[in-house]
């Protein structure tokens, strides 16, 4: 009789313990989920702001005709705003290419909620040119990176990623051409 009541409270246990283990496991991965992949939203700024300053603003390619060296294109999308600004000498990212110096200013409106530093290179407006990644914190020991703005240029926002995570960035060249090839990202030791 004992034998019988000792393998039936194993097989309870068993299933308890089992149980408790399946709840850490979904725990963990919603909270893992939840603090990785929240809400990415990207707006262009709106077309009566765009048709004001189109104009005068310089016209560039893609960041694709920037990564194969091309100066100018008529592929650029017309929804986005190009802005003219001044470079100072000091500037984050600083490169004598001007067509990179017009994607990085180019703004927009920008609303990221808990992004990682695994998938924030992932996420418009900067995901069109390469990242060259290394040594990047991992999210247990920093914080996730939140950002609303409604006019925010790339450059100021790599800066503020920058910031936030403690990276280095600078510009990546091949050598085949003037023109870098990438964005390589550090993590600071």
């Amino acid at each position: 009789m004992d034998d019988i009541k000792n393998s039936s409270n194993r097989y309870w246990l068993k299933w308890i313990i089992s149980a408790l283990l399946l709840a850490v496991i979904l725990f963990a991965w919603r909270f893992y989920v939840s603090q990785s992949r929240d809400v990415v939203y990207l707006k262009p700024l709106p077309k009566s702001e765009q048709a004001e300053e189109s104009s005068s603003a310089p016209t560039t390619g893609t960041a694709d005709a920037l990564a194969s060296g091309a100066e100018n294109s008529s592929e650029q999308p017309s929804i986005y705003q190009i802005e003219s600004i001044e470079h100072p000498e000091k500037q984050f990212l600083a490169t004598d290419y001007n067509p990179l110096n017009e994607w990085l200013d180019q703004r927009f409106e920008v609303k990221y909620l808990n992004l990682t530093p695994e998938i924030i290179f992932d996420q418009a407006p900067l995901n069109d040119v390469h990242y060259e990644t290394t040594s990047l914190p991992e999210l247990v020991s920093v914080s996730s990176f939140s950002m609303n703005s409604a006019n925010i240029s790339r450059r100021e926002l790599l800066e503020e990623i920058s910031k936030h995570w403690n990276l280095q960035m600078s510009f990546s060249y091949d050598g085949t051409s003037s023109a870098p090839n990438a964005i390589a990202v550090t993590g600071k030791q």
